[in-house]
């Protein structure tokens, strides 16, 4: 069987300390009225990280909590302890409340974003230059891929920007 959920993105929710999103609350009790029973958790830190919390309103909104995702810099180096932290505190909660779904996102990078979705104005990178960060990007979520999966038990998917 088929299980569709939904996640906190389609309301908007990107970044967890964003002024502009919608309280997590409401984005359950919107989701279980548009006929979704499984949530995705969104930015770490936008869902209480308190799991009594949120199991409590899981159930009053009858939803599951299917999985997370890790929405941060993999492509730069200096912050893979922000990339570290994001996903430890992401398959804890995960963990919790029995979701096992995990999905790495490099990040939108300063250089990319003023021409994000336009291909045909954005900087191209040659072959060699593109190769190489598409490397080590790749070689990163390898490891993550491994360390989590291994000591959080989640299933892990890499879903990578612009390469």
């Amino acid at each position: 069987m088929i299980k569709i959920g939904n996640a906190p993105c389609s309301w908007g929710v990107e970044f967890a300390d964003d002024p502009r999103n919608p309280s997590w609350r409401k984005v359950l009790e919107e989701n279980a009225n548009a006929g979704y029973t499984g949530i995705e958790l969104g930015p770490v830190g936008f869902m209480p990280e308190d799991p009594n919390i949120l199991s409590e309103a899981l159930d009053e909104f009858s939803q599951e909590l299917v999985g997370g995702v890790v929405f941060r810099a993999f492509h730069d180096p200096n912050k893979w302890e922000d990339v570290l932290d994001g996903a430890q505190r992401t398959c804890k909660a995960l963990k919790a409340h029995g979701a096992q779904h995990l999905v790495l996102i490099d990040s939108i990078s300063e250089r990319r974003a003023p021409t994000a979705g336009r291909a045909s104005e954005a900087e191209q990178m040659d072959k060699q230059n593109g190769q190489h960060i598409a490397i080590e990007s790749l070689q990163l979520h390898v490891l993550a891929l491994k360390i989590w999966t291994h000591s959080w038990h989640t299933r892990s998917c890499c879903w990578l920007h612009g390469f």
